[in-house]
């Protein structure tokens, strides 16, 4: 697109820091359990991918029972579905990372397996489509009992190790890397076998009664509401958790566990209880990204949280692996990379076509459509950023302890 008229540039703009937004919120989970285990948690964006399709049978589910206010269905929605990532993470942990920091609780490891299977119970019916069977008891009573397994037998795995007088181990990091990548490939498939390939319609805004029209005019562009919706959420989420991290004690302990996990252990701080409690905060914030996400694009898809998921890793790096600030900027930046660089790079080469070819331009200079490598974009502006700050925007350089 070209940056002719200042509505265009507006409409970037927009666009760039609702994308932004998003990449925002995943990359704050990377970044959270990066900078208190130095574990690059891959399995994070399924972690979001899972939280869309929560989000959209709750959707479904309130839509089903006559709830179809905006201000109630989607608040309740992004609830529920946070608090099912929430499950998800601390079963993850327990299953895939934590085993390889200390001996393994293996009644916490088998209930955190069943808090999976509850995943699969409340995905299972939805192999012919997410809402083919929204009036159908027997459905909605199996995605209930599986909600309900999920979050009791992940708590239950959380009790258990926390009752547990484990031993620490020392094993590469190489190990969790794997551990990592192996729960993402799993996840992918698991709701790739429950719900089919196939993209499932999400809900759409106009599905949604409070709201008179699903955009207004400003700044001389028709803007969506899901954008700002997008926006607001974005930055009230990351207000919180940056309220959570500096003003709590749960916040002081991740600091502490941060800066000196032994010495943190020694001062009396519960090591492993705030770990997981990372694990949680960051698959919440996750799961709110992946139902905005959905009500943006209008459809999901079982293998949204690779690429999606990438990005947010590479926003996380960008701003400075471990920072949490550092992260929402990362996100933003990329997003606004994505849509304002992009635009930007297309007009330039068309200006310069204008500029060698005159009025012959459109018949003579080849056309780039910078969009379709908006991907590989990404990565080059975080290779140029990382060669003028290794460390990335906000990250502190690392001194190597010898």
């Amino acid at each position: 697109m070209a940056l002719e008229q200042p509505a265009s540039l507006a409409q970037h703009l927009v666009n760039g820091l609702c994308l932004g937004g998003l990449f925002a919120l995943i990359a704050l989970g990377y970044t959270m359990v990066y900078g208190i285990i130095e574990l690059i948690n891959f399995a994070h964006g399924e972690v979001f991918m899972v939280g869309s399709f929560l989000g959209l049978l709750a959707l479904e589910a309130l839509f089903g029972w006559g709830i179809t206010s905006i201000f109630v269905a989607l608040p309740l929605a992004i609830m529920a579905s946070m608090i099912g990532c929430a499950a998800l993470g601390v079963a993850l942990d327990s299953v895939a990372y934590k085993p390889l920091r200390r001996t393994p609780t293996w009644s916490a490891v088998g209930s955190a397996a069943f808090a999976v299977v509850g995943l699969l119970l409340i995905l299972l019916p939805g192999k012919g489509g997410i809402g083919g069977s929204v009036d159908s008891p027997a459905v909605w009573a199996s995605r209930m009992a599986g909600g309900l397994v999920l979050v009791l037998f992940a708590l239950q795995a959380y009790r258990l190790d926390e009752r547990s007088a484990s031993r620490p181990r020392s094993t590469p990091r190489i190990n969790a890397l794997l551990s990592a990548i192996g729960m993402s490939i799993f996840l992918q498939n698991l709701v790739m076998l429950a719900v089919g390939r196939d993209t499932q319609t999400f809900v759409q805004m106009s599905d949604f009664t409070g709201l008179s029209a699903t955009s207004f005019p400003a700044l001389g562009i028709e803007v969506q509401w899901i954008e700002v919706m997008t926006v607001v959420s974005a930055l009230l989420l990351m207000l919180a958790l940056d309220l959570l991290v500096t003003r709590t004690r749960l916040g002081a302990g991740m600091r502490a566990i941060a800066q000196d996990p032994e010495a943190a252990m020694m001062l009396g701080i519960p090591v492993t209880r705030v770990i997981t409690m990372t694990f949680v905060v960051g698959s919440a914030l996750a799961a709110a990204a992946g139902i905005l996400y959905g009500l943006r694009t209008g459809g999901i898809k079982f293998n949204d949280g690779f690429i999606i998921g990438l990005k947010a890793f590479i926003a996380a790096v960008l701003g400075g692996i471990g920072n949490i600030r550092g992260a929402m900027l990362g996100g933003f930046l990329l997003g606004l990379s994505e849509t304002v660089l992009v635009a930007t790079m297309d007009f330039g080469w068309e200006a310069l076509g204008h500029q060698v070819h005159g009025d012959e331009a459109s018949r003579l200079w080849p056309r780039a459509e910078f969009h379709d490598y908006k991907d590989a974009i990404a990565f080059l502006v975080l290779i140029v950023v990382l060669c003028l700050r290794p460390s990335g925007l906000l990250g502190a350089p690392q001194v190597e302890k010898v």
